[in-house]
This record gives C-alpha cells, structure tokens and sequence, in this order.
C-alpha cells in the first residue's frame, strides 16, 4: 500500500481521537468556484462547515485522510514554513492554508484536493489546529488499509494533544444518468448503505466494502474509510452531524462522529 505522509510543525505520534470528521471532496464546496451550483449546494456545504467547527472545538490537530491524486505531489509542499495551496487548477485563485499562516505570492499548485479542501474548512470556521495528512493509494487492497490504519493508531497514541481525524472522499459517481460515472441501478443501493453506517456509527460496514464493486460504482471514499475503520478499531462512536445528498449523481456525505459514551475528556479510546 502506498501511502504519502507529511506534517507541519508538530511530532507525528499516536492519537487519542476525540472526534472524526467526514465530508466531501468536492471543490464546489468552495463558493467562488461553484458558481451557479453554489446555491445548490449550500445545504451540503453548511453542514459541511458544521462538521469542520465541530472538530475545531474539540481537537487541537487534524489528520486528513484523502486518496492521493495520480498527478499530484505525495503531499503538499512547505514554501517558506507555510504550507499554503490554491484552488486555482480548479479554475479560481483561492488560497487556503494548513497552519494559518499569511499566505505568501507563490503557493502549492499541486496540493491535493483533500488538503485543499481541509485547508479551506480550517479557514471557514477560523480553526487554530495543525494538518497533517494521510494520502491513500485509492486502489489499496482492504487488508492494507486496515493494517495502515491500526499503523496510524499505534504511532499516534501517545498524543498529548486533542486529535482529531478528517476524511475527505466520495461515494458512488453513478447515481443518475448524468453523473460523472453514468448510471448503474447497483449505486443507489450502496449510497443508501453508506448514509445508515454514518448516521448510525457503523465501522463494521465501512471496513466490509467490496473493493471490486466499489470501484464500478467510483466509491472514490472506499480506501481512506477502510482506514478510518482500522484507526478506530473497536472504539464505538455515535453521530452528531449527518447529511448525505446526490445533487450531480455523486454520493456526498457530512457527518461529525464522537465518542460513545463520551465523557468529560471526550476521547476515544
């Protein structure tokens, strides 16, 4: 399994999660480039933003999990101590930053969209945290992706931080006819699927996704939610925000998972 690593300023150790986040890796969340969709999709992107306050009130660092882009860089590059990124090769100049730091005149060109994406969140709701980022080969065998999440659990459990975790994929591309995969009748099966395991907190259901179906159907999300599964391994979680929608035939999905039982740390153990 192939899977590209990077952080900014902080030790790269194991975590105790107090939350976990899920949204979509859809650059039309961002206003300036959803253009006329921007209206359409301002449902998914407030409860997108949700999810991201969510984590930001409760962790002090975020770990992105994401598929690495075949064209892109294994991770965003530091420029000047800033890892700063732009939403430009999606067709407008808007810079996002993962440390919150000014952005300066030249920026990451090649920062993966989830990055991108985490970075703009941050920015939405004035996040303080540090970015790190797990980039997965989005082709990765099930059994890979739940030893790199255990892997990632292990290392990280000595945090003294609050530690947070955000997935940023996508569901079935073939839910109507003009979806960017086109129509398969199998994918309104597996989004319905997808939106009960979020709503109910079911890792069980994440971490038994058939790899090959997934892949018909362009379930971009199966191989970072594998490793989501593997990180939480048999921590329980329960749902605090959950949206699913399928505007343009693509499976999105927001949802900000805590601690079962949570206590007054709010962790999961």
């Amino acid at each position: 399994m192939r899977v590209a690593r990077t952080l900014w300023r902080v030790d790269y150790r194991v975590y105790v999660l107090t939350a976990i986040g899920i949204v979509p890796a859809t650059p039309l969340l961002v206003p300036e480039l959803g253009g006329a969709a921007a209206g359409e999709l301002a449902a998914l992107r407030e409860h997108t933003v949700a999810v991201a306050a969510g984590l930001a009130d409760r962790c002090d660092r975020w770990t992105v999990l994401g598929v690495q882009g075949a064209r892109e860089t294994p991770a965003a590059r530091s420029l000047a101590g800033s890892p700063v990124g732009s939403f430009a090769g999606f067709g407008v100049d808007v810079r996002v930053s993962l440390d919150g730091a000014p952005a300066p005149a030249v920026t990451d060109a090649a920062m993966p969209l989830p990055l991108l994406i985490a970075g703009w969140l941050r920015g939405a709701v004035g996040a303080g945290c540090a970015v790190a980022a797990e980039l997965v080969d989005g082709a990765a065998d099930p059994s890979d992706c739940a030893a790199a999440g255990r892997a990632l659990a292990g290392q990280l459990a000595g945090s003294p931080l609050r530690e947070g975790v955000l997935v940023v994929a996508d569901g079935p591309t073939t839910l109507t006819a003009k979806a960017p995969g086109a129509f398969d009748p199998r994918a309104a099966g597996l989004d319905a699927a997808l939106r009960a395991a979020f709503a109910a907190g079911d890792l069980s259901c994440l971490a038994a996704l058939d790899e090959v179906l997934c892949a018909e159907l362009g379930v971009e999300g199966r191989a970072p939610w594998q490793v989501l599964a593997g990180v939480v391994g048999d921590g329980a979680v329960r749902d605090a925000v959950v949206f699913a929608d399928a505007p343009y035939g693509v499976g999105y999905y927001a949802c900000l998972w805590l601690p079962a039982g949570e206590d007054s740390t709010g962790v999961l153990a």
